[in-house]
């Protein structure tokens, strides 16, 4: 798929996790809303971007206190960062800025990325898709709901499970757990 420089790397970086849009879209390289730790190939969160009427986008420190977390990075991931932006870069540096080097508003991101899906042939595709498939990967990994509502921000597990992962019975394991709990019940166990 092509698209344009400036939306390729947000698509890229940030819909190949489990994290918002508006996460994404609010991050700098050190300090400030997000800091990388190239070594333990971690980011922190700890705000977002929100667009106020009449002020403009503002960085905001989250909702809730899951707001605020380390994540581990996948290594393609870190990869990808390194080649988006060497890692001595300005410590104010974002790593997706708008064309102007201002923050990138999630809403215009998202726009672009309906564009770019759009004369790729895939118009049906979302920002969210990307979303719910990493959530979907995580969970045919074997996550819990726990782990998965941690990397993807949610603030109860129970949402990611009712929203997020599957709910069909994988394999035989249910129907064998069944057949040794009335086997043992038959035998007096």
């Amino acid at each position: 798929m092509r698209s344009t420089s400036a939306t390729a790397p947000s698509w890229s970086a940030g819909r190949r996790t489990p994290r918002k849009r508006r996460v994404s879209t609010g991050c700098r390289w050190v300090r400030c809303s997000t800091s990388v730790d190239w070594d333990a190939e971690t980011i922190t969160t700890t705000a977002n971007l929100v667009r106020v009427r009449g002020v403009g986008l503002v960085r905001h420190h989250g909702k809730t206190f899951s707001s605020r977390r380390v994540l581990p990075l996948p290594g393609f991931l870190v990869k990808l960062l390194i080649e988006r932006g060497v890692r001595d870069a300005a410590e104010d540096a974002m790593i997706f800025p708008n064309t102007q080097g201002g923050w990138r508003d999630s809403h215009n991101t998202a726009g672009r990325l309906r564009e770019a899906f759009a004369r790729a042939g895939h118009g049906w595709v979302t920002s969210h898709v990307f979303h719910k498939t990493a959530i979907t990967v995580l969970d045919h990994a074997g996550l819990t709901a726990r782990a998965i509502a941690g990397h993807s921000g949610h603030c109860r597990p129970s949402i990611t499970q009712h929203v997020y992962m599957d709910k069909r019975a994988d394999g035989r394991q249910a129907a064998d757990a069944l057949d040794d709990a009335i086997g043992s019940m038959r035998r007096g166990v």
